[in-house]
């Protein structure tokens, strides 16, 4: 395999990697949300913002 190919693979792996992270962490804030968490500890607890957990 070529250097260049390795590289956009590890790129594409660590970007798949977050946006996994991201999703499990706004499921999470959905679930938190549903049994009646407040705004501020939903935030402290997943490190989303305050909009993204207002939006859910």
């Amino acid at each position: 395999m070529l250097f260049a190919e390795q590289k956009g693979l590890n790129r594409g792996l660590t970007m798949g990697l977050s946006k996994g992270r991201k999703e499990e962490k706004i499921e999470i804030a959905r679930n938190m949300k549903a049994e009646g968490s407040s705004i501020e500890f939903i935030v402290k607890v997943t490190g989303l913002s305050a909009k993204e957990v207002e939006r859910l």
